[in-house]
């Protein structure tokens, strides 16, 4: 009975906690969906936003599938915005996710729009790699549509490292598969890519041929950009042939298609609210953590570079070996000279330490010499104003007894030295009467101005 009553009490609960994970879950795909909702309605600032919300409620249930396929989301509306080094850094988070979990077609179709970027980046050979990869997983799960795909790309990366024959073959059985679920737009990139194969070896006809029927397949099914390309491609080879006519047609069509694709484009995002997006807190966490997909890529990049390297480094090394030689007996020499140098600096530096100690303690005995009869000379003037002298004489002790002082003042000033090199002086605040030591200077140096047959003269304001 107490089972019974535990299982019923626990149920409910259990079955809150599958629900609220279920929404977490329904709300990542709910707002990814969104995200291609709105990207195709050409409303990326909001499919932006709404790919960050799927990405904060795939983080928030740690459910690695959703995030990798929210990144992965985010990573493909940057590639369509055509911000390829964005997109790669989003790519690669999404991958890092993908790796913990059974291989889909999503992760299948991550590597290849990743390839695509790199070609876009033109960075062949780290495109190649990701297509590779992207083609060994669709070959897994057995999906050749999407092989077709990744071939078309493959072909164009064979092209442009000059390797002709085997993405001519590539594009050739693209375009000779009789499946009727062969994409219309890889059969009309791999004419038109035979057309710029034809047109690299100088084959004008073979290349007119091939560009026009990418113009044909793109123009059956209103692909602007592919008929955009091969118009000017045809308008190029018209001109070759002389025909202006043909060529100033085709140039014709390639400009107003180039102007409606700018349209097209330009009202998928205004560029200010592409920046003020990047700049929100989230959007800048997400790209400035790209610190360690960065890392991987570069980590990537090194290891296809070590191979080489360590074939230079052997013939390096040689070289370093007889200049170390070379090197040891220089540096023995100098290590020789440096020694002699250094025991001289340091019988310098014995002896320049000695006379700052002499000139310290000269200072100090002096200082101290001085004092004895100065204090005596103090005390004395002190005891004669003390015993009432005469007005004409009280003058002439306050001047004496200010002189006193002030050398007074002047010898400690002197012990104060060794003290300021040792970086113990402290410093006082003193009172003073201002116009009392004013009265006291000008008396000290009236006698020697009679004398030179000059005056001073002293007024202090009343106000001060």
């Amino acid at each position: 009975m107490k089972q019974l009553l535990l299982l019923v009490f626990l149920f409910p609960i259990a079955l809150f906690s599958q629900k609220n994970n279920f929404e977490e879950i329904d709300s990542t795909s709910y707002y990814n969906n969104l995200v291609a909702f709105n990207n195709r309605d050409n409303n990326y600032k909001l499919g932006l936003l709404n790919s960050e919300k799927a990405i904060d409620y795939a983080n928030k249930i740690g459910n690695k599938l959703k995030i990798a396929q929210s990144y992965s989301r985010l990573g493909l509306t940057y590639l369509e915005l055509k911000k390829y080094d964005a997109a790669i850094d989003i790519f690669l988070k999404s991958i890092a996710n993908y790796s913990t979990q059974s291989e889909t077609e999503s992760e299948a179709y991550t590597y290849y729009s990743l390839g695509l970027c790199y070609i876009k980046n033109n960075n062949f050979l780290t495109a190649e790699d990701y297509l590779d990869k992207s083609k060994k997983i669709y070959q897994t799960l057995n999906i050749v549509n999407n092989n077709q795909m990744v071939d078309i790309q493959k072909g164009i990366v064979y092209n442009e490292k000059g390797l002709i024959n085997e993405a001519t073959l590539i594009f050739s059985k693209l375009i000779s598969d009789q499946n009727n679920e062969t994409n219309l737009m890889i059969k009309t990139n791999a004419f038109y890519q035979l057309g710029l194969i034809e047109q690299k070896k100088n084959n004008v006809s073979l290349a007119l041929n091939y560009f026009q029927k990418a113009y044909n397949l793109s123009d059956k099914k209103d692909l602007l950009e592919e008929k955009s390309k091969a118009a000017l491609a045809l308008s190029y080879q018209y001109e070759k042939l002389s025909n202006y006519k043909e060529s100033n047609y085709y140039l014709k069509i390639n400009s107003k298609l180039k102007d409606s694709l700018t349209k097209i484009f330009s009202k998928k995002l205004y560029f200010e609210d592409y920046d003020l997006l990047v700049e929100n807190e989230k959007f800048k966490a997400y790209l400035s953590n790209s610190k360690n997909t960065k890392e991987a890529k570069k980590n990537e990049t090194f290891t296809k570079l070590i191979n080489v390297l360590a074939i230079a480094l052997i013939s390096i090394l040689s070289l370093l070996s007889l200049s170390l030689y070379k090197n040891n007996k220089i540096r023995n020499k100098s290590n020789f000279l440096l020694n002699e140098k250094n025991n001289e600096l340091e019988t310098e530096k014995e002896k320049a330490e000695k006379a700052i100690k002499s000139r310290s303690e000269f200072l100090s005995t002096v200082s101290h010499e001085l004092r004895t009869p100065l204090n005596a000379i103090n005390g004395i003037t002190h005891l004669l104003i003390t015993e009432n002298p005469r007005k004409n004489q009280v003058e002439y002790l306050e001047s004496l007894k200010f002189s006193g002082d002030y050398l007074k003042t002047f010898i400690n000033d002197i012990l104060e030295i060794n003290r300021i090199e040792s970086d113990k002086i402290e410093v006082e605040e003193i009172n003073i009467n201002l116009r009392s030591l004013l009265q006291k200077i000008h008396n000290s140096l009236k006698e020697l101005a009679l004398e030179n047959n000059n005056s001073i003269l002293l007024e202090i304001d009343s106000n001060l």
